[in-house]
């Protein structure tokens, strides 16, 4: 199962052999990408075919979080709590804009 990350204000599922897809964004949408329609699995190009994507259970809290920084700071990896985010973002304050 692959593990899904944010990166960029975009929610990515990547393979193991590095082929990434951006699933959703996190926030408003970013102009010119087309999401799949598909976000529960990733369609690889390499051997390992179509393969089942975790979200994570706080996806909505994670997003809350993120929402406030700007685009390119957008990121969060499946070790990083709610906690850790709210520290950064209290680290970096006078750079949120929402």
């Amino acid at each position: 199962m692959i593990q899904v990350y944010v990166n960029r204000g975009m929610w990515i599922a990547e393979c193991e052999c590095r082929h990434a897809v951006a699933l959703a964004p996190c926030g408003e949408g970013v102009e010119g990408v087309d999401w799949p329609a598909d976000t529960e699995r990733l369609h690889c190009v390499c051997s390992r075919g179509v393969q089942a994507v975790q979200w994570p259970s706080q996806r909505a809290a994670i997003e809350r979080v993120l929402v406030r920084r700007p685009v390119e700071n957008r990121n969060w990896r499946p070790h990083e709590t709610i906690a850790d985010l709210r520290l950064e973002n209290a680290a970096h304050h006078s750079e949120l804009v929402a």
